[in-house]
């Protein structure tokens, strides 16, 4: 994919396409990027926007998203973080703010912040008028890694994770390596799993440059080279799978355990449980010593898996 010509310690964006099968969207990236990014949603012509996100990131980074907004007149939909964020409970009290507040079909949702409100901002979009135009601000590694590349929007059931949900493309992904400069370790550390997963199920030529940056992971250019190689990995498996059923579902490795994980710990500890990235870390090496069984996967493969998931903390 081309690039836009940005070394690691200049401010502005570049660009990489997506394309996940007949669908296709520009995402944007860079440092110091925020005015930027405000000029390219201002270019939308939106009436309104409707920034979803939660209390966390809210508190965080009202100031940025202010400037985002600019001029433009906008709605804030916020609520306590985490997974009590993707139910139908939240999801339709959003939606109802939102109407009342007098969005119209011109109106733009904006995603700002992880991968839960990037969710629920992307059923939103999508049940709005039968779709208003949708825009991912990423925050966190693992939304900016993972999340925003692909068009699944999805909410929980009272059964399980993601069983509530649509296929819908955004507009446009933007995102400032600079959030994540500020992220807790532990939130850095689960969207970096996420990105040991496409090396190790995807593109195994990229371990080397994992390797290479996991001693050093909030320095702005091994963010700024993580956020183009998962692009690069997830883009080469969706351009064909629209729906990931596909050569897709190799981005599921390690989720059928590590949901299983993720969800019962909520369920126990609340926020304080496991994130994503951490309990899909486990289900890898859960699915790895299953495929050494087998006969799949050698010992040293194996060892590997250990080695990456180890040195991410």
């Amino acid at each position: 994919m081309a690039s836009n010509s940005l070394s690691g310690d200049e401010s502005g964006l570049r660009s990489r396409p997506i394309v996940i099968g007949e669908r296709s969207f520009p995402y944007y990236f860079g440092r110091h990027c925020i005015t930027e990014i405000g000029a390219a949603i201002a270019a939308l012509g939106a009436d309104r926007l409707v920034f979803v996100t939660d209390d966390e990131v809210l508190s965080r980074y009202r100031r940025d998203i202010d400037r985002l907004a600019g001029s433009i007149p906008s709605l804030i939909l916020s609520h306590p973080s985490g997974e009590s964020m993707k139910t139908l409970t939240c999801l339709s009290g959003h939606l109802e703010t939102a109407l009342r507040a007098g969005i119209t079909r011109r109106s733009v949702v904006v995603s700002f912040g992880g991968g839960v409100p990037g969710n629920l901002a992307g059923l939103m979009a999508n049940l709005l008028f039968r779709g208003v135009r949708l825009v991912h601000v990423p925050t966190t590694t693992i939304a900016a890694m993972d999340s925003v590349l692909s068009l699944k929007q999805a909410i929980n059931s009272g059964v399980g994770k993601n069983h509530l949900g649509t296929y819908y493309a955004p507009e446009a992904v933007f995102t400032d390596v600079e959030f994540f400069t500020t992220l807790p370790e532990r939130e850095l550390r689960s969207g970096l799993c996420e990105m040991a997963k496409n090396c190790l199920a995807i593109d195994p030529s990229a371990l080397a440059g994992l390797r290479a940056v996991i001693g050093n992971m909030t320095a702005p250019d091994s963010l700024l080279w993580l956020l183009d190689a998962s692009i690069a990995a997830k883009s080469a498996v969706t351009r064909d799978d629209t729906y990931e059923r596909g050569a897709g579902l190799v981005l599921e490795y390690g989720h059928t355990v590590g949901h299983a994980i993720e969800i019962c710990d909520h369920r126990v500890r609340g926020a304080a449980g496991l994130p994503h990235g951490t309990a899909i870390a486990l289900g890898m090496l859960v699915a790895a010593h299953i495929s050494h069984a087998r006969g799949w996967l050698s010992d040293d493969e194996v060892s590997v898996h250990y080695e990456i998931v180890t040195g991410l903390g």
